[in-house]
């Protein structure tokens, strides 16, 4: 191609010398060579393509909901073991700790972005519908005596929260999180603080156990570093532009590994 182009162009200039003609070249978007302006390069079509579509838009959206994937499936393995720790181990306190530690920081979440002017009464009732939701379900559940599963599908939505689906409807048009939402801290409150909680307490029953953890245990604990890596890196990095490549790198070298280490120090000292 970039032999044809320049060939091309010595021809035009050629025909043009005679008249002191200059002939008009461009530059591709992505071609390295030049080409004539008459002459469709045929890598010049992602010039419109790139009209077309925004891709840094994309890109935040795609990021987007890569977050949202990882805060769902950290609040469903927290809702599993929450669900096993009250019927399966049969621990009722440790197990209501285990939800207390999800829900208890997105009220105060929700308490601190109210006092800034940057939440509303109708972002409550987001935090509280499937605590309350799972809540009522159990108890409707358990006075009829349903079958065991389906009370643990009601206790595992008390540990869900529709707020991040709402921050992320609320930004993904834009393909960034919306600024009037309290995106940022509804993450950093997610990541900092009920991850961290969530995940010792998981590895104490699992410790507690006596034997390997399952699958459910094991999800759940993997998650919870995985949202509280990525929480502390991009609140390290707030106000930047960065992608989700260099967050990744991020969490893992500064991150993931001070997490993982202070949680197994923490279950030794407190380990009966």
């Amino acid at each position: 191609v970039g032999h044809f182009c320049l060939v091309m162009e010595e021809q035009q200039a050629l025909l043009a010398g005679g008249q002191g003609r200059e002939v008009a070249t461009s530059k591709c978007l992505t071609c390295p060579w030049p080409c004539l302006s008459v002459l469709r390069c045929p890598w010049s079509s992602c010039q419109w393509i790139s009209e077309l579509c925004d891709w840094q838009k994309l890109k935040g959206q795609g990021e987007m909901c890569f977050f949202l994937f990882l805060s769902l499936k950290d609040m469903v393995a927290d809702g599993m073991v929450f669900g096993d720790m009250y019927f399966n181990l049969e621990w009722p306190v440790l197990a209501w700790f285990l939800a207390a530690s999800v829900v208890v920081p997105q009220i105060l979440t929700w308490c601190f972005l109210w006092s800034a002017s940057m939440s509303t009464w109708q972002d409550l009732v987001w935090v509280m519908l499937f605590p309350a939701v799972g809540a009522v379900g159990f108890v409707v559940l358990s006075c009829n005596q349903q079958p065991i599963w389906q009370q643990q599908v009601a206790l595992g939505l008390i540990c869900c929260s529709a707020m991040r689906i709402c921050t992320f409807l609320k930004g993904i048009g834009a393909g960034k999180p919306a600024l009037s939402s309290g995106a940022t801290w509804w993450e950093v409150a997610e990541g900092l603080v009920e991850a961290p909680f969530s995940g010792i307490l998981t590895l104490y029953g699992a410790f507690l156990t006596r034997q390997a953890p399952s699958l459910k245990f094991g999800s759940s604990v993997f998650f919870s570093c995985l949202s509280a890596s990525f929480a502390a890196q991009k609140f390290d990095t707030v106000g930047e532009t960065v992608g989700l490549g260099s967050t990744v790198l991020g969490a893992i070298k500064k991150v993931c590994a001070t997490i993982g280490s202070r949680s197994i120090a923490w279950l030794v000292l407190i380990q009966p």
